[in-house]
Protein backbone atom coordinates (compact mmCIF):
# COMPACT_ATOMS: atom_id res chain seq x y z
CA UNK A 1 0.00 0.00 0.00
CA UNK A 2 1.21 3.56 -0.75
CA UNK A 3 2.74 5.00 2.44
CA UNK A 4 0.97 8.34 2.00
CA UNK A 5 -2.40 6.60 1.70
CA UNK A 6 -1.64 4.54 4.79
CA UNK A 7 -0.75 7.69 6.72
CA UNK A 8 -4.00 9.33 5.67
CA UNK A 9 -5.97 6.30 6.75
CA UNK A 10 -4.31 6.15 10.15
CA UNK A 11 -4.22 9.90 10.79
CA UNK A 12 -7.78 10.30 12.15
CA UNK A 13 -7.12 7.65 14.79
CA UNK A 14 -3.89 9.29 15.93
CA UNK A 15 -5.23 12.82 16.36
CA UNK A 16 -8.69 12.19 17.74
CA UNK A 17 -8.44 9.16 19.99
CA UNK A 18 -9.69 11.00 23.11
CA UNK A 19 -13.19 11.61 21.73
CA UNK A 20 -13.09 8.39 19.66
CA UNK A 21 -14.61 9.82 16.46
CA UNK A 22 -12.66 7.14 14.61
CA UNK A 23 -14.48 4.33 16.43
CA UNK A 24 -16.21 3.06 13.29
CA UNK A 25 -17.02 -0.42 14.61
CA UNK A 26 -18.64 0.86 17.80
CA UNK A 27 -16.53 -1.09 20.28
CA UNK A 28 -15.65 1.96 22.36
CA UNK A 29 -12.04 2.18 21.30
CA UNK A 30 -9.98 2.98 18.22
CA UNK A 31 -7.91 0.12 16.89
CA UNK A 32 -7.08 -2.24 14.07
CA UNK A 33 -10.70 -3.13 13.31
CA UNK A 34 -11.44 0.54 12.63
CA UNK A 35 -8.65 0.62 10.07
CA UNK A 36 -10.18 -2.46 8.46
CA UNK A 37 -13.52 -0.66 8.37
CA UNK A 38 -12.02 2.22 6.39
CA UNK A 39 -10.24 -0.16 4.05
CA UNK A 40 -13.54 -1.94 3.51
CA UNK A 41 -15.16 1.32 2.43
CA UNK A 42 -12.80 1.46 -0.54
CA UNK A 43 -12.51 -2.26 -1.16
CA UNK A 44 -9.39 -4.16 -2.07
CA UNK A 45 -7.59 -3.42 -5.32
CA UNK A 46 -8.71 -6.04 -7.79
CA UNK A 47 -6.57 -7.23 -10.64
CA UNK A 48 -8.02 -8.52 -13.89
CA UNK A 49 -7.87 -12.08 -12.55
CA UNK A 50 -10.76 -11.32 -10.21
CA UNK A 51 -12.37 -8.19 -11.60
CA UNK A 52 -15.03 -9.63 -13.89
CA UNK A 53 -18.56 -10.80 -13.13
CA UNK A 54 -19.29 -14.45 -13.87
CA UNK A 55 -22.33 -15.65 -15.84
CA UNK A 56 -23.70 -19.03 -14.72
CA UNK A 57 -27.22 -20.38 -15.30
CA UNK A 58 -28.34 -17.00 -16.67
CA UNK A 59 -27.24 -15.12 -13.57
CA UNK A 60 -24.30 -12.72 -13.14
CA UNK A 61 -22.25 -13.20 -9.98
CA UNK A 62 -20.00 -10.45 -8.66
CA UNK A 63 -16.57 -11.52 -7.42
CA UNK A 64 -14.33 -10.35 -4.61
CA UNK A 65 -10.60 -10.70 -4.05
CA UNK A 66 -9.61 -11.52 -0.46
CA UNK A 67 -5.89 -12.08 -0.06
CA UNK A 68 -4.89 -14.36 -2.92
CA UNK A 69 -8.36 -15.91 -3.26
CA UNK A 70 -11.08 -14.86 -5.69
CA UNK A 71 -14.58 -15.64 -4.33
CA UNK A 72 -18.16 -15.30 -5.46
CA UNK A 73 -19.55 -12.32 -3.53
CA UNK A 74 -22.88 -14.09 -2.97
CA UNK A 75 -24.28 -17.57 -2.54
CA UNK A 76 -24.66 -19.96 -5.43
CA UNK A 77 -28.15 -20.31 -6.92
CA UNK A 78 -27.60 -22.52 -9.97
CA UNK A 79 -30.10 -25.16 -11.08
CA UNK A 80 -27.52 -26.93 -13.26
CA UNK A 81 -24.11 -28.51 -12.99
CA UNK A 82 -21.29 -27.00 -15.03
CA UNK A 83 -21.91 -29.49 -17.85
CA UNK A 84 -25.54 -28.35 -18.19
CA UNK A 85 -27.12 -31.33 -16.44
CA UNK A 86 -30.03 -30.36 -14.19
CA UNK A 87 -29.57 -30.70 -10.43
CA UNK A 88 -32.55 -32.52 -8.95
CA UNK A 89 -34.86 -30.27 -6.94
CA UNK A 90 -36.20 -32.26 -4.00
CA UNK A 91 -38.95 -30.69 -1.89
CA UNK A 92 -40.40 -33.73 -0.08
CA UNK A 93 -39.27 -36.40 2.39
CA UNK A 94 -37.22 -38.12 -0.31
CA UNK A 95 -34.43 -35.69 0.65
CA UNK A 96 -33.61 -37.89 3.66
CA UNK A 97 -32.84 -40.96 1.53
CA UNK A 98 -30.77 -39.47 -1.26
CA UNK A 99 -27.39 -40.77 -2.39
CA UNK A 100 -26.95 -38.22 -5.18
CA UNK A 101 -26.87 -34.46 -5.65
CA UNK A 102 -29.92 -32.33 -4.90
CA UNK A 103 -30.94 -28.73 -4.35
CA UNK A 104 -33.80 -26.84 -2.75
CA UNK A 105 -34.88 -23.33 -1.81
CA UNK A 106 -35.09 -22.40 1.87
CA UNK A 107 -38.55 -23.45 3.14
CA UNK A 108 -39.18 -24.67 -0.43
CA UNK A 109 -40.02 -21.06 -1.21
CA UNK A 110 -38.47 -19.65 -4.38
CA UNK A 111 -38.86 -16.11 -3.03
CA UNK A 112 -35.86 -16.82 -0.75
CA UNK A 113 -33.48 -17.45 -3.66
CA UNK A 114 -32.90 -13.77 -4.46
CA UNK A 115 -31.57 -13.17 -0.95
CA UNK A 116 -29.98 -16.45 0.14
CA UNK A 117 -29.30 -18.39 -3.03
CA UNK A 118 -30.09 -22.11 -2.95
CA UNK A 119 -29.24 -24.94 -0.56
CA UNK A 120 -27.41 -28.06 -1.77
CA UNK A 121 -26.60 -31.39 -0.21
CA UNK A 122 -22.95 -32.44 -0.16
CA UNK A 123 -23.46 -34.99 -2.92
CA UNK A 124 -24.04 -32.07 -5.30
CA UNK A 125 -20.82 -30.47 -4.04
CA UNK A 126 -18.89 -33.67 -4.71
CA UNK A 127 -20.41 -34.37 -8.14
CA UNK A 128 -17.78 -34.69 -10.88
CA UNK A 129 -19.93 -32.61 -13.25
CA UNK A 130 -19.07 -29.53 -11.17
CA UNK A 131 -21.37 -27.49 -8.99
CA UNK A 132 -19.49 -24.27 -9.82
CA UNK A 133 -18.83 -22.92 -13.31
CA UNK A 134 -15.77 -23.94 -15.30
CA UNK A 135 -12.64 -22.41 -13.75
CA UNK A 136 -14.26 -22.35 -10.30
CA UNK A 137 -14.80 -24.89 -7.54
CA UNK A 138 -16.32 -25.38 -4.10
CA UNK A 139 -13.51 -24.55 -1.65
CA UNK A 140 -11.80 -27.29 0.29
CA UNK A 141 -11.65 -27.25 4.08
CA UNK A 142 -8.06 -26.03 3.75
CA UNK A 143 -9.07 -23.16 1.47
CA UNK A 144 -11.66 -21.99 3.99
CA UNK A 145 -8.92 -22.10 6.62
CA UNK A 146 -6.70 -20.00 4.33
CA UNK A 147 -9.45 -17.35 4.22
CA UNK A 148 -9.76 -17.36 8.01
CA UNK A 149 -5.99 -17.15 8.48
CA UNK A 150 -5.76 -14.16 6.13
CA UNK A 151 -8.41 -12.26 8.09
CA UNK A 152 -6.83 -13.20 11.42
CA UNK A 153 -3.43 -11.98 10.25
CA UNK A 154 -4.90 -8.62 9.20
CA UNK A 155 -6.77 -8.17 12.45
CA UNK A 156 -3.74 -9.03 14.58
CA UNK A 157 -4.78 -9.13 18.23
CA UNK A 158 -8.42 -9.09 17.13
CA UNK A 159 -8.29 -12.78 16.32
CA UNK A 160 -11.84 -14.11 16.59
CA UNK A 161 -13.75 -11.48 14.58
CA UNK A 162 -13.55 -13.34 11.26
CA UNK A 163 -17.33 -13.64 11.20
CA UNK A 164 -17.83 -9.92 11.72
CA UNK A 165 -15.40 -9.24 8.87
CA UNK A 166 -17.37 -11.43 6.45
CA UNK A 167 -21.01 -10.85 7.47
CA UNK A 168 -23.18 -8.46 5.50
CA UNK A 169 -24.08 -5.13 7.09
CA UNK A 170 -27.79 -6.03 7.20
CA UNK A 171 -30.06 -9.07 7.32
CA UNK A 172 -28.88 -10.72 10.56
CA UNK A 173 -31.17 -11.37 13.55
CA UNK A 174 -31.45 -8.79 16.34
CA UNK A 175 -29.42 -6.30 14.35
CA UNK A 176 -26.25 -8.32 14.94
CA UNK A 177 -24.90 -7.47 11.51
CA UNK A 178 -21.32 -7.58 10.36
CA UNK A 179 -18.93 -4.97 9.00
CA UNK A 180 -18.41 -6.69 5.64
CA UNK A 181 -14.82 -5.43 5.49
CA UNK A 182 -14.00 -7.35 2.31
CA UNK A 183 -17.25 -7.40 0.31
CA UNK A 184 -17.91 -11.10 1.00
CA UNK A 185 -21.45 -10.14 2.11
CA UNK A 186 -22.27 -13.34 3.99
CA UNK A 187 -25.99 -13.68 4.70
CA UNK A 188 -27.76 -16.05 7.13
CA UNK A 189 -29.39 -18.48 4.72
CA UNK A 190 -30.08 -21.18 7.31
CA UNK A 191 -30.03 -24.86 6.40
CA UNK A 192 -32.15 -27.86 5.50
CA UNK A 193 -31.89 -30.71 7.96
CA UNK A 194 -31.04 -34.23 6.85
CA UNK A 195 -34.55 -35.57 7.42
CA UNK A 196 -37.97 -34.74 6.04
CA UNK A 197 -38.75 -31.19 4.99
CA UNK A 198 -37.32 -29.38 7.99
CA UNK A 199 -35.58 -26.03 7.58
CA UNK A 200 -34.15 -23.75 10.25
CA UNK A 201 -31.88 -20.80 10.90
CA UNK A 202 -32.62 -18.24 8.17
CA UNK A 203 -31.77 -14.85 9.61
CA UNK A 204 -29.78 -16.39 12.47
CA UNK A 205 -26.94 -18.31 10.85
CA UNK A 206 -25.38 -19.39 7.58
CA UNK A 207 -23.66 -22.66 6.72
CA UNK A 208 -21.30 -23.03 3.74
CA UNK A 209 -20.07 -26.38 2.48
CA UNK A 210 -16.47 -27.27 1.84
CA UNK A 211 -15.65 -30.00 -0.66
CA UNK A 212 -13.76 -31.98 2.01
CA UNK A 213 -15.20 -35.06 3.71
CA UNK A 214 -14.44 -35.61 7.38
CA UNK A 215 -14.95 -39.23 8.35
CA UNK A 216 -17.75 -41.63 7.57
CA UNK A 217 -20.86 -39.79 6.42
CA UNK A 218 -19.87 -36.31 7.59
CA UNK A 219 -18.33 -33.39 5.66
CA UNK A 220 -16.74 -30.11 6.71
CA UNK A 221 -18.48 -26.74 6.49
CA UNK A 222 -18.16 -23.22 7.92
CA UNK A 223 -20.76 -21.52 10.08
CA UNK A 224 -21.44 -17.86 10.92
CA UNK A 225 -23.91 -17.06 13.71
CA UNK A 226 -25.75 -13.79 14.30
CA UNK A 227 -24.65 -13.30 17.92
CA UNK A 228 -21.06 -14.51 17.58
CA UNK A 229 -18.19 -12.61 15.89
CA UNK A 230 -16.18 -15.71 14.97
CA UNK A 231 -16.18 -18.22 12.14
CA UNK A 232 -16.72 -21.84 13.10
CA UNK A 233 -15.55 -25.10 11.54
CA UNK A 234 -17.93 -28.01 11.95
CA UNK A 235 -19.19 -31.10 10.14
CA UNK A 236 -22.62 -32.41 9.14
CA UNK A 237 -23.96 -35.41 7.32
CA UNK A 238 -23.88 -35.16 3.53
CA UNK A 239 -27.68 -34.97 3.51
CA UNK A 240 -27.86 -31.53 5.08
CA UNK A 241 -28.67 -28.65 2.76
CA UNK A 242 -26.15 -25.80 3.05
CA UNK A 243 -25.22 -22.71 1.09
CA UNK A 244 -22.29 -22.75 -1.34
CA UNK A 245 -19.68 -20.18 -2.35
CA UNK A 246 -17.48 -20.73 -5.39
CA UNK A 247 -13.74 -20.08 -5.39
CA UNK A 248 -11.72 -19.44 -8.52
CA UNK A 249 -9.15 -22.03 -9.53
CA UNK A 250 -5.56 -20.96 -8.96
CA UNK A 251 -3.82 -19.40 -11.95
Amino acid sequence: MNRILLALLLCPFAVAAQSTPGDHDGDGCVGATDVLFILGMYGECQDTWCADSVLFDNYWYETVLIGDQCWFAENLRTRFYADGTAIAEITDDAWAWLNGGARCDYDNNSANVATYGRLYNWYAVDDARGLCPSGWHVPTDGEWTELEDYITALAGCYDGIEGTALKSTSGWSDGDNGADYFGFSALPGGKRLDFGTHFEGAGAYGHWWSSSPEVGFDCWFRRLIYDNPGMHRASNSALHGHSVRCLRDSE
